[in-house]
C-alpha cells in the first residue's frame, strides 16, 4: 500500500480509484490528450496540407492544459519551480544578453507550458500511476502493430505508408529504404525515423520482457503472445540506441540473477556476442566502425554520408566544448547551443568537413545540450536527478519501482540519442520518474502522515 495524503491507497486504488465520473471524464480526456500529442510529436504543423502555425503535438497539450485550468485540476510542484528559477537566473540574470533572445524567451515559455501541464496530471492522478503505464503499454502495441503492417505492406507491394507524411498531405515525401540484407526496411512505426520509434516503445519493451521472462511481474502484464510481437517489432528498428535500451532492460530485470547465477551470465555472453553480430552485419555496424574512426581525429577526419551519426554528436560535443570555455563553464542560456554553432562549427571544422550542419539546434543529444547550454552547474543538477530519484533495490519489487526503473532507462537513452527539452517522451517519464520516487519513499520513509510535494 501506499500513503498520500493522510490516506492509505491500496495496490487497486493505486492502479486505478473508484473516482466520480465527472472526475473521471476529466482524467480520461487529459490522458488522452496527452497521448494524441505523443503520436503526433513527428507530425509537422500542417493537416492535410493546412498550415495550423503550430506543431500538431502542441494542440493536443494545449488542450490538456485548458482542461485543467477550467476543471481546476492543474497543480504546479516545488520541484519544477526550482527548475523555472534555475533557467531563469542562469539564462536571462547571468547572460544578460538572452533577455532580447525571443527564440529563447520562447523555448522556455514551451518548456513551461508542456512540463506543468504533464507533471500536474501525473502528480494529480499520483494514485493511477500504474493505469497511466499501462495505457502507454496498450499504446506501444498498437505503435508495433503499424510498424509491422509497414514493412510487410513494404516488402511485398513496395508501398511506403508513413502516417505523418499522409497526415500532413506530404504523400510524396520520406519513403522507407531496404536497409537490411537489402529486403528489410528499419521500423518506424508512427515516428520520422527508428531511433524515435525505439525510444518511443522502449518502456512498452521493458513490460513485454518481464511477461516473457517470467520475472516479478509488478504491473501484472502476462500476455506473451502480444509481449513477443512488441518485442520483434523494437527490434525491427535496428536502432543502435534501441539495442542499448535493451541491453539497460536486460541488466535491470536480471540484475539480481547476474550477481549468482553462473547460467545467467553465461545466457548474457551469448546474447552480447549474437547482438555484436546483428550490429555488425547491418547498417548500425557501419555507424559503429565511423564513430571509432572519426575520435582518432575529430578536427582533421574527411567525413562523408556514412559518417553522418558520428559527425553529428562529435561536432557538438567540440561546440559544448567551446561554448563551456567562453561562458566560464556556467552555460551560456537556454537555446543558445544554435548560436554557439554558428560562433564556433567553422573556427574548428573545415568548409569541407561539416555535413548538413547536424544537429545545430538540439545537438543530437540531451547531455551534450545542457552542457553546453547550463554548463557544469546545470549538467551536475542533471545527473543528480537522474541518480537522486532512483529507487534501486534497496527498496522491495513493486509495481511503482518497476516505473521508476523503466522510466530511467527511457530518460538514459532519450537524453543520449535526442535533445529536445520540449518532448513529451521526455518530460512524461521525468514525471513518472519523479513521482514514482516519491510515492514510494513515501510509503517506505515517512509514515502515516507523509505528504506528496
Amino acid at each position: 500500500m501506499y500513503i498520500q495524503n493522510n490516506s492509505i491507497l491500496t495496490a487497486n486504488e493505486i492502479e486505478g480509484s473508484n473516482e466520480s465520473p465527472s472526475k473521471e471524464i476529466i482524467y480520461q480526456l487529459i490522458k488522452y490528450c496527452i497521448v494524441f500529442s505523443l503520436v503526433t510529436e513527428g507530425f509537422g504543423d500542417s493537416v492535410f496540407g493546412v498550415d495550423i502555425h503550430t506543431n500538431i503535438s502542441t494542440v493536443f497539450i494545449f488542450l490538456a492544459l485548458l482542461i485543467q485550468i477550467v476543471t481546476k485540476t492543474l497543480r504546479v510542484s516545488k520541484f519544477l519551480l526550482a527548475i523555472f528559477i534555475f533557467i531563469l537566473v542562469q539564462t536571462y540574470i547571468l547572460n544578460l544578453n538572452n533577455i532580447s533572445n525571443f527564440s529563447s524567451i520562447k523555448q522556455f515559455g514551451g518548456l513551461i507550458l508542456f512540463s506543468i501541464s504533464i507533471f500536474s496530471f501525473i502528480s494529480v492522478n499520483n494514485n493511477r500511476i500504474i493505469n497511466i503505464v499501462k495505457t502507454y503499454y496498450k499504446l506501444v502495441i498498437f505503435i508495433t502493430i503499424i510498424s509491422i503492417l509497414q514493412i510487410v505492406i513494404f516488402i511485398f507491394l513496395g508501398i511506403s505508408i508513413i502516417p505523418h507524411s499522409i497526415l500532413s498531405g506530404n504523400i510524396t515525401g520520406k519513403s522507407l529504404v531496404p536497409e537490411i540484407l537489402g529486403i528489410l526496411p528499419r521500423a518506424i512505426g508512427l515516428s520520422t525515423e527508428p531511433a524515435s520509434y525505439a525510444i518511443i516503445s522502449l518502456p512498452g519493451v521493458y513490460i513485454a520482457l518481464l511477461a516473457l521472462t517470467n520475472k516479478t511481474n509488478t504491473l501484472n502484464i502476462k500476455n506473451k503472445k502480444v509481449a513477443s510481437i512488441v518485442l520483434l517489432g523494437y527490434i525491427l528498428s535496428f536502432s543502435l540506441v534501441g539495442y542499448f535500451g535493451l541491453f539497460l532492460c536486460l541488466i535491470s530485470i536480471f540484475a539480481h540473477d547476474l550477481k549468482n547465477s553462473f547460467f545467467t551470465k553465461s545466457i548474457f555472453i551469448f546474447l552480447f556476442i549474437g547482438l555484436l553480430f546483428v550490429i555488425s552485419s547491418t547498417s548500425i555496424g557501419s555507424k559503429v566502425s565511423s564513430f571509432i574512426n572519426v575520435q582518432k581525429d575529430i578536427r582533421g577526419y574527411e567525413y562523408t554520408s556514412s559518417d553522418l551519426s558520428a559527425f553529428a554528436l562529435l561536432s557538438n560535443v567540440v561546440v559544448a566544448q567551446e561554448a563551456l570555455k567562453s561562458s566560464h563553464y556556467i552555460g551560456t542560456g537556454l537555446n543558445t547551443h544554435k548560436d554557439s554553432y554558428d560562433k564556433t562549427i567553422y573556427t574548428q571544422f573545415q568548409i569541407s568537413q561539416v555535413i548538413l550542419q547536424l544537429n545545430r539546434e538540439d545537438a543530437g543529444s540531451l547531455f551534450i545540450r545542457i552542457t553546453s547550454e547550463f554548463g557544469i552547474p546545470g549538467i551536475l543538477s542533471f545527473l543528480f536527478f537522474l541518480m537522486h530519484y532512483r529507487l534501486g533495490n534497496k527498496i522491495k519489487p513493486s509495481a511503482i519501482r518497476t516505473i521508476n526503473e523503466l522510466s530511467l532507462i527511457v530518460l538514459i537513452c532519450y537524453c543520449a540519442r535526442a535533445g529536445n527539452y520540449i518532448n513529451v517522451i521526455f518530460i512524461l517519464f521525468s514525471s513518472l520518474y519523479y513521482y514514482s520516487f516519491k510515492l514510494q519513499r513515501t510509503d517506505y520513509d515517512l509514515g502515516e502522515n507523509a505528504k506528496l510535494i
